[in-house]
């Protein structure tokens, strides 16, 4: 005898599908410290990184007249950063050997060879595109063009941080790139597998024994809470089935 839907009662519903990690996209960024390793495509923040000073900087969304503010990102304890809805997200793409940076719909580029400024074009010209080479970790990004100041560098700017494009190095700091990285969900401790380490990590994250680490969100909701733990349960028990 069936039900009215045209189900039949007697059959039992399909099991769900087993936990298993994929790969997402993380809300947090890696340091960059091999310029050969960008590509087309990276999802960038542009940022300076002082953590004797506590100081945690990415480059702006917002423009301003002659240059980007900094705004403030948090520091994680795995050395990642995640950044607010205020810091510019930055795509790269290539021009031959160079880079360039797209903010959305218009590029940065080196405005002047008067004045320090950083600014925003439509036009991918000369001077939006830029090389990169990268030293224990500080970037050097110089743009191609004719506008001689033109090397991004990180300003503390008497309080009131900035980025902007320099005719040397001798104002303010070499900044740091960091990259979007792509995360296995459930592996909060980033060695590339979910594991019973990453459950402890999780818990003591819960308990308060730990702070900030980029991928303990494992059920994708916006916080880190037990239902977490429960899929990051159900994660490691699928992957200990299928050994």
């Amino acid at each position: 005898e069936t039900s009215e839907s045209g189900d039949d009662p007697n059959d039992p519903d399909e099991p769900d599908d087993p936990d298993e990690p994929v790969v997402t996209d993380g809300d947090c960024y890696e340091l960059v410290t091999d310029a050969s390793t960008l590509a087309a495509g990276d999802e960038i923040l542009i940022a300076y990184v002082d953590a004797e000073n506590q100081t945690y900087k990415a480059m702006s969304a917002t423009q301003n007249n002659n240059n980007r503010p900094a705004v403030d990102v948090t520091l994680n304890d795995d050395g990642t950063l995640t950044p607010g809805d205020d810091a510019q997200v930055i795509t790269l793409e290539k021009s031959g050997d160079n880079f360039l940076f797209n903010v959305g719909d218009e590029y940065l580029y080196a405005a002047s060879s008067s004045k320090n400024q950083l600014k925003t074009t439509a036009t991918a010209n000369d001077n939006a595109k830029a090389t990169i080479s990268i030293t224990e970790g500080d970037a050097t990004i110089t743009f191609q063009g004719s506008n001689e100041r033109n090397i991004m560098r990180y300003n503390p700017n008497n309080g009131t941080p900035i980025f902007s494009c320099y005719s040397g190095t001798a104002t303010g700091s070499a900044p740091q790139i960091y990259r979007k990285i792509k995360a296995v969900s459930g592996d909060v401790d980033g060695d590339g597998t979910p594991d019973e380490k990453d459950l402890q990590l999780l818990v003591n994250l819960l308990l308060g024994k730990t702070q900030g680490t980029c991928n303990a969100d494992v059920d994708g909701d916006g916080e880190v809470s037990l239902k977490d733990v429960t899929k990051l349960v159900n994660i490691i028990r699928a992957l200990n089935n299928q050994n």
